[in-house]
């Protein structure tokens, strides 16, 4: 049986995971809601997108209960060990890159 991207990091840098890294970076303790809502992605496409970056332990889900509706924050990790660092400065360093090209391309 063949590897699955469960399996590996090959293809795990991608512009919609680089979008959502980017903007959990700017924008802290986000629902899934605001990051739908503020990226453009359909709630079908950023759940898997949110699963594999909490899977590789790049983002964390946390459920306050000080906060009505009991809604799950998500962020970035806050503790990263180098690895994850690492991926953490690929993912933002992609999504430059990706703004950058799309820039030139208007």
């Amino acid at each position: 049986m063949g590897k699955t991207l469960k399996d590996t990091n090959e293809d795990l840098v991608t512009i919609p995971r680089a979008r959502i890294i980017r903007f959990l970076k700017d924008n802290p303790d986000s629902t899934k809601e605001r990051i739908e809502n503020q990226t453009g992605m359909s709630r079908g496409a950023l759940t898997p997108h949110l699963i594999l970056l909490k899977k590789k332990g790049l983002i964390v889900f946390s459920k306050p209960k000080n906060m009505r509706g009991n809604p799950t924050l998500i962020n970035i990790t806050p503790k990263a060990n180098p690895a994850e660092q690492i991926l953490l400065d690929l993912f933002d360093k992609a999504y430059s890159f990706y703004e950058l090209i799309k820039g030139k391309l208007k």
